[in-house]
């Protein structure tokens, strides 16, 4: 894997939320992975980030980095392209129908900040692609200029 894109994406963790216990089941995590694999497969040589253990939110609040950017992903945010960003860079993303408040309130609590996307609101698949697009090109991290 290119030392590129290990600063952008190293891995996925699963977290549980309120919606995903009230539902009873959990194929969320199975559902990531089976894209995941599948994108791999159609890229010819990508690399697949490490997927880790499904967690609890507070489990996953403690063991984030200490340093770098936490962007939550919400339609009131801030635009995402006006925010400056330092890595690591941990992107929180929730279903269509956002998170729920309390749990909104524990990652603001934690240092995360609003951003939104342009363009409405997105499937949880096609948001999560597009914050780490436009995070990539904000830390402007290329094979031939490394990070600026």
């Amino acid at each position: 894997m290119p030392k590129y894109w290990k600063e952008v994406l190293t891995g996925f963790v699963p977290v549980l939320l309120i919606f995903m216990a009230f539902v009873g089941i959990n194929i969320f995590p199975v559902i990531i992975a089976a894209g995941m694999i599948g994108a791999l497969l159609q890229s010819e040589g990508a690399w697949l980030p490490q997927r880790f253990t499904e967690s609890t939110p507070e489990r996953a609040l403690a063991a984030l980095p200490s340093d770098g950017t936490r962007l939550l992903l919400d339609p009131l945010g801030d635009p995402i392209g006006a925010i400056s960003l330092v890595g690591p860079v941990v992107i929180a993303v929730g279903p269509e129908g956002g998170f729920e408040p309390d749990e909104t309130d524990r990652m603001l609590d934690a240092g995360f900040r609003r951003v939104a996307l342009a363009g409405g609101i997105l499937r949880m698949e096609t948001a999560a692609i597009v914050a780490l697009g436009v995070v990539r090109a904000q830390l402007a991290v290329t094979p031939l200029r490394g990070s600026t």
